[in-house]
């Protein structure tokens, strides 16, 4: 053979018949170990999940003093921590959904103490009502009144719609809507000079250079835009 590598040893794999220049041993090791790291990877992600939603079933409640394992098995869930066996044992746990309850109005009553029930409209009230496109007050009224919580209004657009009443707030703007606004445009006297028609002057296309665009000829008979 021709070839000075025929027959010799490579420097880097031991490997023959190639140089060690072009040798790609240190290549392929490197995606090996790309590969490896990246199934490690997904592995110890798994695991971490795995611990995670461990975790969310063990821990309690704090208002039921009970784990979402303790509501639906009816025991705790065993983990590495150590634990007394007792305490692995099924139960049977009464009145969770009275603490539920008691919680709930608890909950209600924090929520009470910066909360007043809303004044009552009117039909024909002026109000603010608040547009969800542009999230801006603008100026209504009041229709009539449905159900206990729901209004019919008369928008600036002069469209009825429903709206809640906490979406809905009295002002002392005077309602107009947008299709009755006119507006006043002064008259020009009559003067004694004769009249004059002013025609635009079109201005031909022209190119980047400043060359005219010439229009083809079968072009002549229609009105080109």
């Amino acid at each position: 053979m021709n070839c000075p590598a025929f027959g010799k040893l490579c420097a880097k794999c031991k490997g023959r018949n190639h140089f060690a220049a072009v040798c790609k041993s240190n290549v392929v090791k490197k995606v090996n170990q790309i590969e490896n790291e990246s199934s490690d990877t997904s592995h110890s992600m798994s695991l971490y999940i795995d611990q995670v939603s461990r975790e969310v079933h063990i821990n309690e409640c704090a208002s039921l003093n009970l784990s979402p394992a303790q509501l639906m098995f009816g025991r705790r869930l065993k983990t590495k921590i150590p634990i007394h066996t007792k305490l692995l044992n099924p139960d049977i746990f009464n009145n969770v959904s009275e603490r539920v309850l008691k919680r709930q109005d608890k909950q209600k009553q924090y929520y009470d103490k910066n909360a007043s029930p809303l004044k009552p409209l009117s039909p024909g009230d002026n109000i603010l009502a608040l547009n969800f496109h542009n999230k801006k007050w603008e100026t209504a009224k009041i229709i009539s009144k449905c159900g206990s919580r729901s209004y019919m209004i008369e928008n600036h657009l002069g469209n009825t719609v429903r709206i809640n009443r906490i979406h809905l707030r009295p002002t002392n703007v005077p309602y107009q809507p947008t299709s009755d606004m006119n507006f006043d445009i002064p008259e020009v006297p009559n003067a004694d000079c004769p009249m004059t028609t002013i025609h635009p002057h079109k201005s031909k296309p022209k190119t980047r250079s400043g060359r005219i665009i010439k229009t083809p000829r079968y072009l002549n008979n229609y009105v080109c835009h």
